[in-house]
């Protein structure tokens, strides 16, 4: 059966990077399936990276390899790595990217193993040379206790943004814009039961007395589908499972604003 591997990087695909990554990988293993998760991520934003892996890899199956790419720190101190979590195998940078696979781990290794890298080795590509070569043997059978050593206390990056209720209201972050222009914001439909609770209400039957502020704007109530805003802007819980704004046949993000907009959460009687 032919393995899995997913790419995401901060590349874009303007370069060949991304080809190259593939190009490497099917030299290794010429049978696996290879899935573009993106290549379209802000340059060298960590955050974003490791929210989109933790949010894309668990529609997988068990046994996937995925290779991800946010790599400022290419040929400094930072450690190559190989990580086996969730039933999932991670390949990459010990940069913070994997902050929200590390609390998952089952094990981890460093990629010292030089005689599996290409020769010559980039000081400023090891996507091609380390990471895309290790992730196309691990996927040909290769043992993975043969591509690195023992690891452990991998880098995480601080959650910075975590929502927190204060005085009755719900802080929360814009952190992603899709390419509809839609807001993305960390808070998720639990917080938001946790602010109605603290008023003895209910997600299921007081939407309509959350009052979400954001960019100067009040959107009162909160959504089910898009069509509901029939032109106008709305709140709704999207598809990973927290609060979005969007814009009927718009872009919510010409009128709100982008990433790192500030949002409130209150709940009116």
């Amino acid at each position: 059966m032919s393995r899995i591997i997913t790419l995401l990087s901060d590349f874009g695909t303007h370069d060949p990077f991304v080809g190259i990554l593939k190009g490497v990988v099917l030299s290794k293993a010429p049978l696996v399936t290879l899935v573009d998760l993106t290549h379209d991520l802000p340059a060298q934003d960590l955050a974003s990276g490791a929210r989109i892996l933790a949010r894309c890899f668990p529609y997988f199956p068990p046994g996937t390899i995925h290779l991800a790419i946010i790599d400022p720190g290419v040929g400094g101190a930072r450690r190559p790595l190989l990580l086996q979590a969730a039933g999932h195998f991670f390949i990459g940078p010990d940069n913070g990217l994997f902050s929200k696979i590390v609390p998952c781990l089952e094990r981890g290794f460093v990629l010292d193993r030089e005689e599996y890298w290409l020769v010559p080795t980039s000081a400023t590509f090891h996507g091609r040379d380390i990471f895309a070569p290790v992730a196309g043997l691990l996927a040909a059978g290769t043992p993975i206790g043969l591509l690195g050593s023992p690891a452990s206390d991998f880098i995480t990056l601080p959650d910075t943004n975590t929502p927190r209720i204060e005085a009755s209201v719900l802080h929360g972050t814009v952190v992603e814009v899709d390419r509809f222009g839609n807001l993305g914001t960390d808070i998720t439909s639990h917080e938001l039961e946790r602010l109605l609770r603290t008023h003895f209400f209910d997600l299921h039957k007081h939407r309509g007395q959350l009052h979400f502020q954001i960019g100067g704007q009040v959107i009162v109530g909160l959504s089910r589908t898009y069509w509901e805003g029939a032109g106008s802007l709305l709140a709704l819980i999207n598809s990973a499972g927290v609060v979005e704004f969007a814009l009927d046949r718009g872009r919510a993000s010409d009128l709100l604003g982008g990433c790192g907009q500030p949002v409130k959460v209150t709940v009116g009687e």
